[in-house]
């Protein structure tokens, strides 16, 4: 297929979570560790399972949008029960239109 935006069936051995609240980039917390683990993780990775991400935190689209500018034979799987076809202009769009 020529598409890069896929469903795909199987296992995932090594998810990654990012979480957090309003101050989820302060210095204080985990989370901007968290989201430099997972961009160092996904660099490994040659597909991504998304499940249940809304993409509505710009911090973590950045990481999803530069990790598939750097290769052409990554690509990405999005599970979301609630799934409806993206806004124009949003970033899940941007993937649909670009990727899809």
């Amino acid at each position: 297929s020529s598409t890069r935006l896929k469903v795909a069936e199987g296992a995932v051995e090594q998810p990654w979570i990012v979480v957090g609240d309003r101050e989820k980039l302060a210095t204080d917390g985990p989370t901007l560790e968290l989201l430099h683990a997972a961009e160092e993780a996904i660099e490994r990775a040659d597909h991504l399972v998304i499940v249940g991400y809304r993409f509505a935190d710009a911090h973590v689209n950045h990481v999803i949008r530069n990790w598939m500018l750097r290769s052409e034979t990554r690509t990405v799987g999005v599970i979301e029960p609630t799934w409806s076809y993206p806004e124009p202009g949003s970033f899940f769009g941007q993937l649909v239109s670009e990727y899809g």
